[in-house]
């Protein structure tokens, strides 16, 4: 049996082909005659002269430059020596006595193939060439991540991300991350990435999120179409409808509030923060109308472009935003609630507002309650009688605020001996609020004077100017803006002040009368001095100064350590200073003896 008659046996296509299985020579003789047209296909490929002739010169001029750099023996230098010298050679008779052998090279290289004909077809001459090229263009497939490349028309979708939801008629669909749907996207104008290359983590976290809902809706489309006569059906692509509304700005405020605090944390680090803040909200785009009218107003300029937003204003607004959809105290809020604002009216309406306590108003009574029994008495009727003596009980005032303790202990009978009960009794009972707040405002007033705070403290109010209608944001407001308003004008009042008084400093000084108007001049004209007309005090008087001061005063200066300063003097350099120059200390005659001793 020959070499290929040996290896057809044992090749795995002998039994793929059913007709073949019961003749094995069949099967040899297709695989022989498949073998001679590959090789009879084949055209040899030869090396011209010239580039064998440089090869060999090349090949000594390496081995010559090995004997320099690399450490050999004696016997290997003149084995590489000879050997160069023998390529050499061997390239220069070649090239005197005309050698022209072409050397083959067996396979073609790649790139260079031909056509195999069919051995089933006779060629019957010559092929022409190809008369038209034929472009493929790679659509990406559903569910992956692509990114647009330079869109002339759309320059905003330049570098941007985004999820292929589907295929039609050689385009494609692609949802952006933040939620918008392009369509009639062609293969030139995206190129695939992987989810990992998406940057930043924003935009990667939100193609993920994508990610999963169409492969759930996917999941849901297999599991829900019904089997047809020929299986199983094809899957069928749901088209992915991005967060509309409420919902999609919803979580557009949250991603614009969490990049804003991720961003402004590097502030510290990095100055230009707010470029790289606007450029991913950007990434967002298109907003909803109510996020953009917010973050135009804090310094946004469209298309990933603004100013430093003001932080803390911003992140209090976004929370609001992404909390409630709207701003609070704010036209969008009031829409939104619609009819759900006022659901507990009842069948009064707001005819009965007057009838109870405002529901926004702050539950004190509880914590008022605990505190009364807290110091020691059995019921709020005890706490009263406690701030009041036995003579002074005969007051109205007492009798009055003794029966507002009277109906709380009424109404915390009915929680028996359970504390939070009686708690949970007091709290949502409108007396009991009224009667509590007006023990602690009383108290209050009693304790410090102040009866503005006491008022403010009353769960009902009389309609007076003693107390504020607008409720308590919009009067900090207003007192805020206020005392700003104040203080600058105070500033510019000083300013004015001070600069009226310098202008009248400035005219006056050096002016002279000319024209009966008051001038100033560049220069001013010196006095001239006059010495004869200098008093000087007369020679021939002598005040002595220990005598003329007082007596505790003429003993302090009569001594030494009195009227010289020695902290931190060296006394050394004193003493010499003293030797040389002067004489400090000590009595007249001691000093008149010196003088004359030195004259």
């Amino acid at each position: 049996m020959s070499r290929n008659q040996a290896a057809t046996p044992q090749t795995q296509s002998y039994l793929r082909f059913p007709a073949l299985r019961e003749d094995g020579d069949v099967w040899v003789e297709l695989v022989n005659e498949l073998r001679e047209v590959s090789l009879s296909a084949m055209a040899p490929r030869t090396l011209p002269v010239p580039l064998v002739r440089w090869s060999l010169h090349v090949g000594a001029l390496c081995v010559l430059l090995s004997t320099y750099w690399l450490s050999m023996s004696g016997r290997m230098l003149l084995r590489s020596v000879f050997g160069a010298f023998t390529l050499m050679a061997v390239a220069e008779a070649w090239r005197r006595w005309g050698l022209e052998v072409e050397l083959a090279t067996g396979v073609p290289l790649r790139g260079q193939e031909r056509e195999l004909p069919s051995p089933f077809e006779t060629p019957s001459g010559p092929s022409a060439p190809a008369s038209a090229t034929v472009t493929f263009s790679v659509l990406p497939g559903e569910r992956t991540v692509v990114r647009f490349k330079q869109c002339l028309e759309r320059p905003e979708l330049n570098d941007c991300f985004g999820v292929v939801e589907k295929r039609e008629q050689g385009s494609i669909s692609v949802s952006l991350a933040g939620g918008a749907l392009v369509q009639g996207v062609t293969a030139k104008d995206v190129s695939l990435v992987t989810l990992e290359e998406v940057e930043p983590a924003s935009v990667r976290e939100v193609l993920g999120e994508q990610l999963k809902v169409l492969q759930a809706q996917q999941g849901k489309v297999l599991a829900g179409k019904p089997e047809g006569p020929e299986g199983p059906p094809v899957a069928e692509q749901a088209a992915y409808a991005p967060l509309q509304g409420q919902e999609n700005m919803l979580e557009q405020s949250k991603k614009v509030k969490d990049l804003l605090v991720q961003w402004h944390g590097r502030s510290a680090l990095l100055p230009v923060w707010a470029k790289s803040f606007w450029q991913e909200v950007g990434l967002l785009e298109p907003l909803e109308r109510r996020l953009k009218v917010l973050l135009l107003a804090q310094g946004y300029l469209d298309r990933g472009v603004g100013t430093p937003p003001r932080f803390k204003e911003l992140k209090e607004k976004l929370e609001e935003l992404g909390a409630a959809g709207a701003v609070s105290h704010s036209l969008e809020a009031f829409r939104a609630q619609e009819s759900l604002a006022w659901q507990d009216e009842g069948e009064e309406g707001p005819e009965g507002w007057e009838a109870s306590l405002p529901p926004d108003l702050k539950r004190a009574g509880p914590e008022i309650y605990a505190s009364m029994k807290a110091a020691g008495v059995r019921c709020v009727r005890d706490w009263v009688n406690s701030m009041f003596s036995v003579d002074q009980r005969h007051s109205a005032h007492y009798v009055d605020l003794f029966n507002l303790a009277s109906l709380v202990d009424f109404k915390a009978k009915e929680g028996g001996a359970s504390q939070a009960r009686i708690l949970s009794i007091i709290a949502q009972d409108d007396t009991c609020e009224v009667a509590l707040r007006r023990l602690a405002a009383w108290i209050h007033e009693r304790r410090t004077g102040d009866k503005d705070a006491a008022q403010s403290m009353l769960a009902i109010k009389p309609s007076s100017f003693s107390s504020d209608v607008a409720p308590s944001w919009l009067v900090t407001e207003a007192a805020s803006y206020s005392q700003s308003e104040h203080k600058r004008r105070e500033r510019a009042r000083a300013q004015a002040i001070l600069r009226r008084l310098w202008d009248h400093a400035k005219v006056v000084k050096g002016a002279v009368a000319e024209d009966a108007y008051a001038r100033v001049r560049k220069k001013q004209n010196q006095v001239p001095l006059q010495a004869h007309l200098v008093a000087e005090p007369s020679d021939d008087r002598v005040v002595v100064m220990l005598e003329a001061l007082p007596r505790s005063e003429a003993d302090f200066y009569r001594k030494e350590n009195h009227c010289i300063e020695l902290t931190g003097k060296s006394r050394q350099l004193q003493a010499e200073i003293e030797e040389q120059f002067a004489f400090v200390g000590g009595h007249v005659i001691e000093e008149e003896f010196v003088i004359e001793k030195r004259s």
